[in-house]
């Protein structure tokens, strides 16, 4: 039990009041029910979009990101980001592109003419420290690396694909291939 005096005056600064539920009785600590959507939430988009499991920390920030920004009913319909800060949070980030979509992103070092300048990843969620804020997490899935870009477009579209870019992919896969 968290009772001391240094731990009261923490909860007073905050305006936070001093309540335990019940042992065993999950029910009576409202947060329960919240967390239990959210990992719901994410083994679902884990789950339909076929991700793998080393992106599981990155889909938490991204179901977190998105719901902090949408507006919730147990507070009056207002989103958590505006009652936690006082700011309405803009959610044009999150209507451009779905989690684990392969697009291309810009590189800042290639070889011209010999490669593309872009590359292929997968759209793992908003920057929210880098850059404005439409700059997005990408995936590399062939150096498992995060990068930060804002210069990105949908790789959904076939009638727009960048060979050259798929190509060396390709030619990384089966070169790795050979190796095993």
């Amino acid at each position: 039990n968290q009772q001391s005096n240094a731990v009261i005056d923490f909860l007073r600064l905050l305006w936070i009041g001093l309540w335990c539920s019940e042992p065993y009785y999950q029910h009576q600590n409202l947060f329960e029910r919240r967390y239990q959507t959210f990992k719901r939430t994410v083994n679902r988009l884990m789950d339909r979009t076929n991700s793998p499991p080393e992106a599981w920390y990155l889909c938490i920030l991204y179901v977190g990101y998105i719901f902090n920004r949408v507006s919730d009913p147990t507070l009056d319909h207002r989103q958590p980001h505006f009652v936690a800060t006082g700011d309405i949070a803009d959610i044009s980030p999150i209507l451009q592109f779905s989690w684990m979509e392969p697009v291309y992103y810009k590189l800042h070092t290639y070889q011209f003419p010999s490669s593309s300048d872009e590359a292929l990843g997968y759209w793992v969620g908003v920057a929210e420290h880098v850059g404005h804020q439409m700059t997005y997490r990408i995936w590399n899935r062939t150096t498992n690396k995060i990068v930060d870009r804002s210069s990105i477009r949908s790789a959904v579209d076939t009638s727009l694909h960048n060979h050259r870019a798929e190509d060396s992919i390709q030619s990384i896969r089966g070169r790795a291939e050979s190796v095993l």
